[in-house]
């Protein structure tokens, strides 16, 4: 009776290996969903500046101690100083493209309030 049963489990060998890469993928999939950040951006669009990190040197005391981890820490004030620029530019083109976006949007939305069928 029980070879015809449909729902007769069929047994698999679990390996270790296998529980492992089940825990792993459990865990990333765990924590893509509990993030907090949306699978697509509001907008359908992937816009993102990377922000600056202040270089840590720069609070560390230690730091000015010597004349070698004062220059290094020059280099990363400066580096940071330049990622703070690329930033800015980034985020003015942003904000660029949401105005156009959203004269975009309004230009459709009256010229769908005039009657016309076909707007751009």
């Amino acid at each position: 009776m029980l070879r015809n049963d449909p729902f007769l489990a069929i047994r698999v060998p679990v390996t270790e290996t296998m529980i492992r890469k089940s825990r792993l993928t459990f865990i990333f999939l765990a924590l893509v969903l509990f993030s907090g950040v949306p699978a697509i951006p509001q907008g359908g669009r992937f816009d993102h500046c990377p922000r600056p990190v202040a270089p840590a040197c720069v609070n560390n005391l230690a730091t000015y101690k010597s004349d070698a981890d004062k220059d290094r820490c020059a280099r990363e004030v400066k580096r940071f100083l330049d990622m703070t620029f690329t930033y800015r530019k980034c985020m003015n083109g942003q904000l660029e493209n949401e105005i156009r976006e959203t004269n975009r949007i309004n230009d459709k939305f009256k010229c769908h309030i005039k009657g016309a069928k076909a707007c751009p």
